[in-house]
């Protein structure tokens, strides 16, 4: 992927026994490293990537790598690298009502663009 990190720590996070999360400190801003081991579904690269691209910028599209894939391969498995976001989510804290407005206003989008073919 091309990712020239500082650090590389482990988030104890996630709820797939298969993926793995790290968070990469780089010289232009942090990076979040998602790590499948196994099985990978294209769609959870390409999807988020297509909904950014289509002007949901709630949804946090991976990164492209040089070759311009979403994901990389490595042994047993795939990478995809994400822009780090710093904050809670929906499971640690109470969404007030302006965070369901938002969340909504996001979710309004989704019928009207298709998904990509996977």
């Amino acid at each position: 992927m091309g990712v020239d990190a500082r650090t590389l720590d482990f988030l104890p996070i996630g709820a797939h026994a298969n993926t793995a999360g790290y968070r990469a400190e780089t010289t232009d801003s942090p990076l979040f490293v998602k790590l499948r081991r196994g099985d990978f579904n294209a769609a959870t690269v390409t999807v988020p990537k297509a909904l950014h691209d289509a002007g949901v910028t709630h949804v946090i599209a991976p990164h492209r790598e040089p070759a311009r894939a979403l994901s990389s391969p490595v042994v047993d498995g795939q990478l995809a690298v994400f822009p780090f976001v710093d904050g809670a989510d929906g499971w640690e804290r109470v969404l007030i009502a302006t965070d369901w407005i938002a969340f909504g206003r996001a979710l309004k989008h989704f019928p009207r663009h298709p998904f990509p073919h996977t």
